[in-house]
Order: structure tokens, then sequence, then C-alpha cells
């Protein structure tokens, strides 16, 4: 069945660059503790023998563009990060000294070079078949001041895909409602992310047996014609289209974090934020990710038949949005 509706682009163009050349000059990290303002005076340390090579790594992977945020652990991490990219290998020991040829050897190696374009053009970077964790992170969760993607590394956003079927019965086509996480150089079009697909009930958020619905799941309540599932009224018709951006600067964090009424209590509040946090291993690493709760949760229209033919069918609708059937979205 044609959809006609708005747009929402989740990947873009990709922009793969290596032109950016080894040889760092501005002030970043220096040996433990020790502040480095350019990359001569780091060479010099190396021959006066006080650079450590936890030293050299840390400016080495800051210089590279790296955030000392991406390093939460603080030195295991920047050793860990050396190693998977290439730059260390197994029997990197971050105590000992760093020589000048050491230092030159990590700085200038294939690696680095490949790191620092990476970083720089805002793509993802595999070695040896592995995604390495180079893309800034930054939590869902609102602060103080709320949340904003504009403030954020992760962009994060609510797409609304129209399905084949009408369950509630309103004359319309359900739509389903798809959270989007993606790191910002994906959302800005830099390159074209590869989408993890979540798609089950529950995943965002639950409504209240379908009372608002003006049906129920209730014993003896049979006053819902199931063959009504089936119902195909007309597709709504696209009044516009708008990009990842656009609908990124609309996006509130109560689409996602709220008040759960199932978990609070006296006790106070407790807040849902459904599996926000499940992927960030693969957000740090360029991936795309897309959850899906289905007909009837959360901020879906429709009845919620778990495991029935309408409810898998509405999530291949969010796959064939994701396939760039631009018609099914609105």
């Amino acid at each position: 069945m044609k959809k006609r509706a708005a747009s929402l682009a989740l990947v873009l163009s990709m922009i793969l660059s290596f032109t950016c050349q080894a040889g760092a000059v501005d002030a970043n990290s220096g040996d433990d503790g020790q502040q480095v303002s350019t990359y001569a005076a780091l060479e010099a340390s190396a021959q006066s023998g006080g650079l450590t090579k936890l030293g050299a790594v840390k400016y080495i992977l800051l210089d590279c563009g790296m955030k000392t945020t991406q390093f939460p652990s603080g030195d295991s991490d920047y050793i860990a990060m050396a190693k998977s990219v290439g730059i260390a290998d197994d029997k990197f020991d971050g105590s000992a000294a760093c020589s000048l040829e050491e230092l030159n050897t990590m700085a200038n190696s294939t690696e680095a070079v490949n790191l620092r374009n990476a970083v720089k053009n805002g793509t993802p970077l595999f070695v040896d078949g592995v995604a390495q964790p180079i893309f800034p992170y930054t939590s869902g969760v609102p602060t103080e001041d709320g949340y904003s993607n504009d403030n954020s590394d992760i962009i994060r956003y609510s797409v609304y895909v129209e399905t084949n079927y009408d369950t509630d019965g309103d004359g319309k086509l359900d739509l389903v409602k798809a959270l989007v996480q993606l790191p910002r150089a994906a959302a800005e079009g830099k390159y074209k992310a590869a989408a993890i697909y979540d798609a089950r009930p529950y995943i965002t958020g639950c409504t209240d047996n379908g009372d608002d619905r003006k049906f129920t799941y209730k014993k003896d309540d049979l006053g819902y014609d199931l063959n009504s599932l089936y119902a195909q009224p007309n597709a709504r018709q696209a009044e516009g289209e708008a990009g990842t951006m656009e609908a990124a600067a609309k996006a509130k964090a109560d689409e996602w974090y709220y008040v759960s009424p199932y978990e609070s209590g006296s006790w106070g509040d407790f807040y849902d934020y459904e599996d926000l946090d499940w992927y960030d291993y693969f957000l740090v690493r360029g991936y795309a990710v897309v959850e899906v709760g289905g007909l009837g949760t959360r901020g879906s229209e429709g009845l919620e038949t778990c495991g029935a033919d309408v409810e898998t069918d509405a999530f291949k609708c969010v796959v064939e949005w994701l396939a760039k059937d631009s018609t099914r979205t609105a």
C-alpha cells in the first residue's frame, strides 16, 4: 500500500576524507600532570627523559581530536583506547619512559593518522574490522536546565511511522512511534549510519489497557470486534517535509524520559527512560539506534495485540521507512 506523508531522513550522505597530516601543534595534554604547549615541547620532554609513554599517548589521543570526557576512567581508558586503535601494542607500559623515537613513531603512525582524520571528518573508524569508540557521548537524561539536541553529542528525536491498518477504529491508519538516536556527525550528514533496530512491545512504555482509546481488555468486555483490526482507510496526505536536524530541534526529553505511573508511589516519582542507554556502546562507535514499541504502546496509536500479525506488520513498516520509503512517516 503506497503511503503519502512527510519524510524524515535518518541517514544522509557519506563524506570520507583522509587528507590530514600527522604532527601535532596544538596544546592538549602533557606528561602525567605536566602541561605541554606544543609538540616541540613534548619532543623536548622526551629528549630529557621526562616523558612517559602514558603521557605521550594522552597527548596523541587528545591532539587527534578526542575529548577528555571520552576517558571517564582516566589512565586506563587512555591506554585501552591507544591499544584499540593500534597506536599502542599489548605490551604497552604507560609508566615507562618514552624516547623521542618512540614518540615520533606513535604520533606519525598510520593508526594515529587514521584516528585524526576520522575524528576530524566525523566518520567511523574501523580497526581490524572492529568499530572504534571515537564519537563523544551525551546522556538523554535531562539536566536541571532540561534537554536540548543543540548541546548533545548524540542526537535524539521521534518519528511517527504510518502503518497499514486502523486497529483502534478512529478512521485513520495507525501511527507507531520510533525513537531515533544517532551521533551528531551522522545527523549532520557526514556519513551514513548503520541502524540497529529494536522492535518489541513496552520498549517505549505502556498505556492504561486501552482505556484512553475507549476499549479495554477487561473480563467479559466483548465490545470490540477483532475483525476491525484489519480496517484500511485511506492513507494520510503529505503536508511537507522535514530533515533530521529539523526534527531534532523540536525534540523534548519527555518523549523518552517520563514519570512511570506503575513504579512511582508514596516513595516518590520514578522516571523511566525506556532502554535509552542500552545501546550507548554502539552509539559511540558510529551506529544509529531505532527503538519501536509498536501498536498501542506509549506514544503510538492503535491496539496492542502482542504477537499478532498486525503488530508484526507495523514493525515491518518501520523497516520500510528505514529503507527510504519516504511515504511512511508523518
